[in-house]
């Protein structure tokens, strides 16, 4: 090589890998900089250290987590996780508990992975997802059906971040089902003896059950065997 000063470099660094000191076995080495002089050769190795591996888990929803879902709709399941530094993690097993979902939804096909394969246990409600090489961004989707019948329930969904990662923003949903009663009294009691041209005075009573939102409920109330023998008296009152 001709005299003169030389910068050092690397080509092709791994990602995760933290750069050493340059070390030669000739010329005079000033940081990554190396000066030869007439006639020298050298040469210069540097060793870099891996850094550990870090990364993040998160859960979200859709509808998201906190509304109101009706039975016989769906909601779908996003599942991320991302390399934030260090090498790349490998052997990754991230678990996702679905015990409060699946006492009241059925699960839609299967899960939908972008790297790795996901499972769930054929006598267990966990989601199993493995990740040989997590190198950007995964996600795992999945979509949950409601039952016909789940009024007043709550689904409840809890992945777990493994060893070595953390949770960013929230790693669990809740979604709930509207749920309602409906009681009916009168004025005088049920069982009363009453006159001729006297008044009863019936009362509906709903009372929302469930942490859901309550919306488009109806009721109805069958007066035939009462207006055979009386008049309704207008109009009709609502508190």
């Amino acid at each position: 090589m001709k005299v003169g000063s030389y910068d050092l470099s690397e080509a092709g660094t791994a990602v995760g890998y933290e750069a050493g000191t340059w070390s030669c076995d000739g010329g005079v080495l000033a940081g990554s900089t190396i000066t030869l002089a007439e006639g020298e050769k050298v040469s210069c190795t540097i060793i870099n250290t891996a850094l550990a591996p870090t990364w993040t888990v998160s859960k979200s929803s859709t509808p998201a987590s906190g509304s109101t879902v009706l039975p016989g709709t769906t909601v779908t399941y996003t599942i991320t996780a991302t390399h934030t530094g260090g090498v790349y993690p490998t052997d990754l097993l991230i678990t996702d508990d679905l015990a409060d979902v699946l006492d009241n939804a059925t699960l839609q096909g299967e899960p939908n992975p972008s790297v790795g394969t996901a499972t769930l246990g054929a006598a267990s409600s966990t989601l199993d997802w493995q990740i040989d090489t997590l190198t950007g961004t995964a996600t795992l989707e999945y979509t949950v059906l409601i039952n016909d019948d789940a009024f007043d329930e709550t689904l409840h969904n809890v992945v777990t971040p493994p060893v070595g990662s953390s949770c960013e923003g929230s790693c669990e949903t809740t979604h709930v089902t509207p749920g309602w009663r409906l009681t009916k009294t009168s004025d005088p009691a049920s069982g009363s003896i009453v006159d001729p041209s006297s008044t009863i005075t019936y009362t509906l009573h709903a009372l929302n059950t469930s942490d859901a939102t309550v919306t488009g409920a109806t009721a109805l109330d069958d007066l035939s065997d009462v207006l055979d023998e009386a008049n309704l008296v207008q109009p009709l009152s609502r508190v």
